[in-house]
């Protein structure tokens, strides 16, 4: 299952999360999306995970 995290203007920018059917595997994806955002959500996600643990 594919879902869009956020809505753009420009069709070729997105933001989504896939999930698999038995929802084990999640995977994010993002196109034409700022570096400085990027390594803004990685920080974000290492910071979760490392409070999960």
């Amino acid at each position: 299952t594919v879902t869009d995290i956020a809505a753009f203007d420009n069709k070729d920018t997105y933001a989504r999360v896939k999930r698999s059917a038995d929802g084990q595997k999640v995977s994010f994806e993002f196109k034409r999306i700022g570096q400085s955002t990027i390594n803004e959500i990685e920080r974000l996600i290492k910071v979760s995970i490392s409070k999960a643990k």
